[in-house]
């Protein structure tokens, strides 16, 4: 079996559980789908709860090769509203059911689908010492704590969005908390927030 195909037990495996229930999905019924014994599947995917850890995982290192295109944008707090604009819409897709079944998951294991993704670190600290650097974010905390203090924002806002059924402005949410942690204010908040209004989706009710 070609290595990519792995992606095609993952995109299959999620087609399914986006139409059925993660629940009322089965390895088997996967397997038909593509093709595939359940010797095939074990040999790349450990179980069907890896399959959304794996599936996240290969999610964020795609937004980490699409990042170049938004490095060319005007300034870093906009370069910042596109990573976080990207990563909010990569949980959109998977909706507030999967999500919240990664995040019990979690929780029943002591997993770690959620924490830092070393592709997305990468992007994200020097973007934000550079915003400093240049003025644009006006906290003088440490880029590292700053990165933490704004995943945890994320993480907590992806929570209460799983809970309400995705009827929360994720994206609205988020950005006036990070606005607040990394010292953006002023005429420079409103301008963003009105560029970002034309160019992202709006979260309520999702």
């Amino acid at each position: 079996m070609p290595k990519t195909s792995v992606d095609v037990i993952l995109t299959t495996a999620v087609r399914l559980f986006h139409e059925q229930g993660f629940n009322e999905v089965s390895v088997d019924q996967i397997c038909q789908e593509c093709g595939i014994t359940k010797p095939t599947f074990y040999r790349y995917i450990p179980s069907k709860d890896d399959i959304l850890a794996t599936y996240y995982d290969r999610v964020c290192d795609g937004i980490a090769l699409r990042f170049s295109d938004v490095y060319q944008a005007d300034s870093y707090l906009e370069q910042f509203d596109l990573f976080y604009g990207m990563v909010i819409d990569s949980s959109l897709e998977l909706g507030p059911s999967i999500i919240g079944h990664m995040l019990a998951r979690d929780l029943e294991r002591h997993g770690h689908s959620f924490d830092r993704r070393e592709a997305l670190t990468k992007i994200a600290i020097p973007l934000i010492r550079k915003g400093q650097a240049a003025g644009e974010f006006g906290s003088p905390a440490r880029p590292e704590d700053l990165y933490d203090a704004v995943n945890l924002t994320f993480l907590g806002l992806e929570v209460k969005w799983a809970l309400r059924d995705g009827k929360i402005n994720w994206k609205g949410d988020f950005r006036r908390a990070a606005y607040a942690i990394l010292g953006v204010t002023g005429r420079r908040a409103q301008s963003q927030k009105i560029t970002i209004g034309r160019t992202s989706h709006d979260t309520r009710g999702v």
